[in-house]
């Protein structure tokens, strides 16, 4: 019997990860919103944000700041900062399903605020203590917060 194929190397090649390794996938930065979901650690996340972009721009158009600032939302008075904060925050407390910290994140990052003026200077102390707690039970801030004398 005669092989037709003699020089064929198919079973010579390596298939293993060493010729795996030198290979690097990346994704252009320009493009790398529309692969979120491939790129975090946690696609609930991605989801979860998402899905909080689209409710609170149903709920802004259906607030009296649409009136005032229509599709400029993006650039708030600082007057303005705390009365939109706390009704948006009430409003996602309606909903019941997500945390303080989303909370928070979601109406900083959909009004453009400034997180550390949000921080020390509009939300309450109680507010702070749960975004705290939400941070302490999600990652863990045990070593940090060893350091500090609890106030509540």
């Amino acid at each position: 019997m005669e092989y037709k194929i003699i020089n064929n190397s198919f079973n010579s090649v390596e298939y293993g990860t060493d010729s795996l390794k030198s290979t690097q996938i990346a994704i252009n930065p320009a493009v790398s919103d529309v692969y979120e979901e491939s790129t975090t650690s946690s696609i609930e996340d991605v989801y979860t944000r998402r899905k909080m972009e689209s409710e609170i721009m149903d709920m802004y158009e259906r607030s009296e700041f649409y009136k005032k600032y229509g599709n400029e939302y993006k650039k708030v008075d600082r007057c303005d900062m705390s009365p939109i904060y706390y009704y948006f925050k009430d409003e996602f407390m309606k909903i019941g399903t997500y945390n303080a910290v989303e909370i928070f994140l979601c109406i900083a990052e959909f009004f453009d605020m400034n997180y550390k003026i949000l921080y020390n200077d509009i939300i309450s102390l109680e507010d702070k203590g749960r975004i705290l707690s939400t941070l302490e039970e999600t990652i863990g801030l045990d070593s940090i917060f060893e350091k500090s004398y609890r106030l509540f």
